[in-house]
């Protein structure tokens, strides 16, 4: 095959994903490298849709055949055709959506001043769930380039659950506050004083009602506490702030306009990535990945990591949780983060630091991580 590069263009008239198989690994093994354009799924559907992929046993059954299925001529002209499909695509897509919109505007004729009112709480709801408050943007990561480094590292999944549980808080929370710790510790290795970090965070919002492709999420954005010194405390400051962005009513409005803002001319969005990309230092986003061992091609998986995008951000993390190990992969931009290495060795030594801070636990209960200068294993490839 000729090359393959990670920043390579989807073709259009192509499917929006390919898969490369890099084989003759050191130690043995392979890996492959699957790509999907954000167009047809999210972390969480691309979870999902790995299912069609991967088998649960070593030699599974071989599939029935598919029947043939021909394609129905149509009689309608191309032009009706296009008009139809137009003003059919937000049922088709999301029939509950636009059912509740109609609902929303019948009701709005009847009481036009509740109508008022209530959008006027709905905006300022959408509004707080991006708000960044004080948090502005670090100067030691001004820097924007196209390229990219990728590092990854591992952190075990029970400690994780273990310090969530002690502090009565979620994994997320902690891998949240483990970044946050990261970016702390990154700052004080240029003798910098520590800032509170403009955390974005997605969320999913699809629910069991959302068929699986597409995406389905909505974005937050958080001040990440990264100013708190005790890992403790900024663990439940970051508890606090993101359940309240999951409990504001305005949290659905970017989906909701979803429809609409497909229309947007590609230079208005653009400059609509711009601005957001220089509120944010870092994203993260946390995949829960199969609760079971998975197989392809009859060899197990061993590890599954997420390389997220970098929307001209500093920073992108990827969690994803499969086989009692944390994966956690760090997308950065070198123009901006500029000792990569540093970097990743940064956040490893805040996941340490959080999980060893689990004091309340018996003994036995959980393993803790040990030192990622001796255990934890950080690996560096450029994209």
């Amino acid at each position: 095959m000729g090359e393959w590069r990670f920043d390579s263009p989807v073709r259009p008239a192509r499917p929006l994903w390919d898969a490369v198989l890099v084989e003759r690994l050191v130690g043995g093994g392979a890996v492959v490298v699957i790509r999907a354009h954000h167009a047809i799924a999210d972390g969480v559907r691309a979870i999902q849709m790995m299912a069609t992929l991967l088998d649960l046993e070593p030699s599974p059954p071989s599939p029935p055949p598919r029947p043939d299925v021909n394609d129905a001529p149509t009689v309608l002209s191309p032009d009706i055709a296009q008009v139809l499909r137009a003003a059919g695509r937000a049922w088709v897509t999301n029939p509950l959506q636009m059912g509740a919109l109609a609902s929303s505007v019948f009701g709005a004729s009847l009481h036009p001043m509740r109508a008022v009112a209530d959008t006027t709480s709905y905006v300022r709801s959408a509004l707080r769930t991006v708000d960044r408050a004080h948090a502005e943007p670090s100067k030691l990561l001004s820097g924007r380039s196209s390229s990219r480094r990728f590092m990854t590292l591992e952190v075990s999944l029970d400690a994780m659950k273990a310090t969530a549980k002690a502090n009565a808080v979620t994994v997320n929370d902690v891998y949240l506050t483990g970044l946050l710790g990261g970016m702390r510790r990154y700052h004080e290795a240029f003798d910098l004083e520590a800032a509170d970090v403009a955390l974005a965070l997605p969320i999913n919002i699809g629910g069991t009602n959302q068929h699986e492709a597409g995406n389905h999420i909505s974005a937050a954005i958080i001040p990440g506490p990264a100013s708190i010194a005790d890992p403790a405390e900024r663990l439940r400051t970051v508890h606090e702030l993101v359940t309240a962005r999951r409990a504001e009513p305005g949290l659905r409005a970017l989906d909701r306009l979803a429809p609409t803002l497909r229309q947007v001319p590609a230079r208005v969005a653009i400059a609509v990535m711009g601005a957001h990309a220089r509120r944010v230092d870092l994203q993260a986003s946390n995949l829960v990945g199969p609760p079971c061992p998975v197989y392809l091609a009859g060899e197990k998986v061993e590890r599954m990591y997420g390389f997220g995008p970098l929307p001209g951000i500093p920073a992108m993390a990827v969690l994803v949780s499969y086989g009692g190990v944390c994966t956690i992969g760090l997308t950065l931009d070198p123009a901006a983060v500029t000792d990569t290495v540093l970097f990743a060795r940064c956040v490893a030594d805040a996941f340490d630091e959080l999980l060893d801070d689990a004091v309340n636990i018996p003994t036995g209960d959980a393993k803790t991580v040990a030192q990622a200068s001796e255990n934890s294993e950080l690996r560096d490839a450029d994209q």
